[in-house]
């Protein structure tokens, strides 16, 4: 399994739902995020995270698209990958990420594409939550 896919499903947890799938795709987006910032700036890697979302939904067209505002676009992510069947949901999320990734070697090259998002893929499972008693 490719590392995006290998990281995602291991974050999502033992049983994974669609809102575990979910809460995996838009972890791994943040963390994402965060290791881009310093090189290409929030906005670019915002930008970057818009257009992997309008390219994955020529495939998945219950994505959200270009007219949903940017504030919105991971609120609305998550809704959409929760209402979906866990295949679906798994699908989608991947196909974002690995178009984002294929998006930021076209920007600034593989090597240092490589170089900024290996740690992400290479992240430990979430923790599980803690049980709750009544």
């Amino acid at each position: 399994m490719e590392p995006v896919r290998r990281c995602v499903w291991q974050r999502a947890g033992p049983d994974p739902d669609a809102t575990g799938i979910a809460t995996s795709v838009l972890v791994t987006w943040q963390q994402v995020a965060r290791q881009l910032a310093p090189v290409i700036g929030v906005r670019g890697a915002n930008v970057l995270f818009a257009r992997a979302l309008h390219l994955a939904s020529v495939t998945f067209p219950w994505l959200p698209g270009d007219d949903e505002p940017a504030e919105r676009l991971e609120a609305v992510l998550r809704e959409r990958l929760e209402a979906q069947p866990v295949a679906s949901a798994f699908e989608a999320g991947c196909s974002v990420l690995q178009i984002l990734t294929q998006l930021l070697s076209d920007l600034i090259g593989e090597p240092l594409s490589e170089r900024l998002l290996t740690p992400v893929w290479a992240a430990p499972p979430l923790p599980a939550e803690p049980e709750r008693t009544p």
